[in-house]
């Protein structure tokens, strides 16, 4: 009995995160269809003449954020539940894909 409830909840988280990443992938493809082409051919032209410096830049801004991010909900549940920063960096993902799919 209880083996096929620690398999049905195994299962149930899988299909929460594969349910999550398809509406994610709906949401990008439903967002981006409507965009002409000529406008995505405008933003790669101008993502090839900028500096390759700037984007790398940008680039590391985006990972110190997101390091930042996950420091500080290491730091938000320490006193809860000891964690590290893999499954902070994990958790933090993942709350990041929930968030995109539900901004609101």
């Amino acid at each position: 009995m209880v083996w096929t409830l620690d398999k049905a909840k195994q299962y149930g988280w899988f299909a929460l995160k594969l349910l999550t990443l398809i509406v994610a992938v709906w949401l990008i493809i439903r967002t981006l269809s409507p965009i002409p082409a000529e406008a995505c051919q405008r933003l790669i032209r101008n993502l090839l003449s900028t500096p390759a410096w700037i984007l790398g830049l940008l680039f590391s801004l985006s990972l110190a954020n997101w390091g930042v991010e996950i420091l500080k909900w290491q730091a938000a549940i320490q006193s809860i539940y000891p964690i590290n920063f893999i499954r902070s960096a994990r958790e933090t993902l993942i709350a990041f894909s929930i968030g995109f799919v539900t901004p609101n």
